[in-house]
């Protein structure tokens, strides 16, 4: 797929959402569902907007601007800019908060799985929202939501050259000069301005422009200007300008781990060469 422009005007909003038991997935984006082996390039999305009211929670649900699913294959010069998802609980029945047992949000690409190579690409103004509803797990990232191996494979992908907002350098102090993620009240477990859960994955020369708001809630959180949780994962050359704003910083007992690179860095994980400007807000 090359060398297309999709634009939109108006938002697209999907009400009533209603899975039996958990049992089915909702993929959302505007490329491809499930990319297998796949090669996508230069691809432009503007000016989409999602709204997802739930019910009762999906089994699963993937967001992305390009691609829900991908296997293998590429991504390069693409560029989304101007894409929002917000989830909204209908709770017309004054019920507790529905929830989903995962849910996976990228930029581009909501889930990618063995040897996914992006590079030379751009995200701007990817504003995500949660209203009420309390998911168990968010995967976020600017770029993809999971990326990981299967099926005994341990090739790592590639993610390179990638702007998520837009920084500059200015006598050794970063500056922002284009928004990339505006995130508030999203409960997420493993966020990340490039990948919130990032296994299998060498990340190299990228950009992150992060704004969170985060009021309090019950769950383990991983917070990261590059990943949220990194797993075999080399990332070198990143550029970070990340404002967190938390209210009533507390989880209930669960762990927190924020970093202006990486929430949490795991087993066969390194971080060569950064430039960060962080602020945290505690109100």
């Amino acid at each position: 797929i090359s060398n297309l422009f999709i634009a939109g005007k108006t938002s697209t909003k999907f009400t009533n959402l209603f899975a039996k038991d958990g049992a089915s997935v909702l993929n959302l984006s505007l490329v491809a569902r499930n990319a297998i082996n796949s090669t996508i390039q230069n691809v432009n999305i503007e000016n989409i907007e999602y709204e997802l009211e739930l019910e009762k929670g999906l089994g699963s649900i993937y967001v992305a601007g390009l691609v829900a699913y991908m296997e293998g294959g590429s991504i390069s010069g693409c560029i989304v800019e101007n894409f929002a998802v917000k989830f909204v609980d209908s709770n017309k029945n004054g019920t507790e908060n529905v929830s989903s047992s995962t849910t996976y949000i990228g930029g581009l690409v909501a889930k990618a799985v063995n040897k996914v190579t992006i590079e030379n690409c751009s995200i701007y103004d990817l504003k995500l929202q949660q209203t009420k509803l309390q998911t168990v797990a968010f995967y976020v990232g600017g770029v993809a939501g999971h990326t990981t191996v299967k099926n005994g494979n341990t090739e790592r992908s590639l993610i390179k050259n990638i702007n998520v907002g837009e920084t500059e350098t200015d006598n050794e102090e970063l500056l922002k000069v284009r928004e990339g993620m505006i995130v508030s009240e999203m409960v997420a477990k493993y966020f990340g301005g490039i990948v919130g859960l990032s296994e299998y994955v060498n990340i190299e020369n990228c950009s992150t422009v992060v704004d969170y708001a985060l009021n309090e809630h019950k769950y383990e959180t991983n917070i990261g200007g590059i990943v949220g949780v990194s797993n075999n994962t080399t990332i070198t050359s990143v550029e970070v300008y990340i404002k967190l704003g938390i209210k009533s910083f507390t989880s209930r007992n669960n762990d927190q781990f924020i970093g202006a690179v990486a929430g949490r860095l795991n087993s066969y994980s390194a971080i060569n060469g950064y430039v960060v400007n962080a602020e945290i807000i505690t109100t």
